[in-house]
């Protein structure tokens, strides 16, 4: 397991290989450090989390991108670190 410790390493994250050759995080997308806008910052109990949006083509078959976009998230998940664990009340 890896720990991605910045945002080039996030960038140049392997998400496929296609006919052997890498293809990057950052040949579809780019990582950035910070917030477009405060405001629609995505939080859950107050941590700030990581938001992946997709937005099919006209036309586009939905079923079809969904099932590619589970596999790729198995396949990215294999490479950040573990989840942080938080204690609730609950949680004891």
């Amino acid at each position: 397991m890896s720990s991605i410790q910045s945002i080039d390493e996030f960038n140049n994250l392997i998400i496929r290989r296609t006919n052997g050759q890498p293809v990057r995080f950052k040949d579809i997308g780019e990582a950035l450090e910070g917030i477009e806008n405060s405001r629609q910052i995505m939080k859950m109990d107050g941590i700030v989390m990581v938001d992946i949006g997709l937005t099919p083509q006209p036309g586009a078959n939905y079923i079809a991108i969904a099932n590619e976009a589970y596999k790729r998230l198995a396949a990215i998940k294999k490479e950040l670190p573990p989840p942080p664990r938080y204690h609730t009340k609950n949680s004891f």
